[in-house]
Order: structure tokens, then sequence, then C-alpha cells
């Protein structure tokens, strides 16, 4: 074990790689991206008019607030692939950089955590943005509105797929940056009682 600690950089739990770095960026723009499709919605329900309780209306501002839900998913499996890369990098050298590998793996487990939040909210956004199309594409029923029906629909199931798969990712993810953190804290105590012991000897 000393060999693979010389042989790897030790460097601060602050310090983010490129990677790192990229992942947050994306997640933080899927935040945007949810942050500002609510903001909007708001908005669009306060917003005054002849039309504003009208069926077409409410369901036209609906899916306006929900139609980044396709792009976040997409972005999130981007940053998904980062963080599984990061924990399977970092949980394998986790005892031999110690401090910096266990800085990665919390950032890493923050992160999958985040894009599990950001998951479930894509889903309920593809459900909303079909209820929004339902309310703006109302009667007559011609191949218009059920093209308009179909294809949103087909987005929600494919939605919900790509969640279902996205989470247990990150259940998987985080259990292994527990298990790894958890490794590391038994043999920081294993090795702190066996300096305690070697004290106590060349006290004696």
């Amino acid at each position: 074990m000393g060999g693979a600690a010389m042989d790897e950089p030790t460097t601060g739990a602050t310090d983010w790689e490129p990677l790192e770095v990229l992942a947050a960026c994306v997640l933080g723009a899927v935040t945007v991206l949810v942050l500002a499709g609510l903001v909007g919605g708001i908005v669009g329900a306060t917003g005054s008019g002849p039309d504003k309780l009208s069926q077409t209306f409410v369901g036209t501002f609906i899916t306006s607030a929900t139609g980044w839900a396709v792009a976040g998913e997409l972005f999130l499996l981007v940053a998904l692939g980062i963080v599984w890369r990061q924990v399977q990098h970092w949980s394998a050298r986790v005892d031999a950089v110690r401090v910096a590998g266990a800085g990665h793996l919390r950032r890493a487990r923050r992160c999958s955590t985040w894009i599990g939040v950001l998951l479930l909210t894509a889903v309920a956004a593809s459900t909303a943005n079909l209820v929004g199309e339902v309310l703006g594409h109302a009667a007559p029923f011609d191949s218009f509105v059920w093209e308009r029906y179909i294809v949103t629909g087909g987005t929600v199931v494919a939605s919900v797929l790509i969640a279902g798969g996205g989470l247990w990712v990150v259940r998987y993810l985080t259990n292994r940056c527990w298990a790894a953190e958890d490794d590391r804290a038994e043999d920081d105590q294993a090795q702190g009682e066996l300096d305690g012991d070697e004290l106590e000897d060349s006290d004696r």
C-alpha cells in the first residue's frame, strides 16, 4: 500500500478535476432549466388577457414551461456517465490517495443524489407536458391532434424508462461511494489502533 501511495499524487480534497467541473456545470444548467420553467409557468398563469382561463391558454403555458424535459434528461445522462467514471476511478484508489479519493467520492455521491432528484423532476415535467398537449389540442380529434398525443405520450414513456434506469444507476453509485468511504473509515480506525499499540509498546 505504501508503494501505491507514493505512485499516486496526493492532492487536496478541495481539488476539482475537469470532469467534475463539467458534471457540476451540467447539473447547474438543468437546474436553471427547471427553475426557468417553473417561474415561466407562474408568470404565464398569473398573466392577464381575455383568454387567460381558457383551456387552450392553460395547455399552451404548461407545454411551454415543461418543454425542457427531454433535453434535460439527455444532459442528466451525460452527467451520470461522468459520475460513473469518477466513482469507478476513485473507489479503486481511495486507499492509495486517502484524502483526495474521499473528497472525490463525496462529490460524486452528492452529484448522483442531485441527478436522481432532477430525473424525477423531468418525469413530472414530461407528464405535465402531456397534460398540456391534451388541454391545448382538444376536440375535434383529427389526425394532427392524435399525432401530438402519440408523440407526447411516447415521450412520457421514454422519460419514465430513462429515469428508471438512471435511478437504478444512482442507487448503485451512491452505495458504491458509501461502501468505499466506510472501508476507508474502518482502515483509519484499524490503523489508529495499531499506531496506539505501537506507541504503548515503545513506552514500555
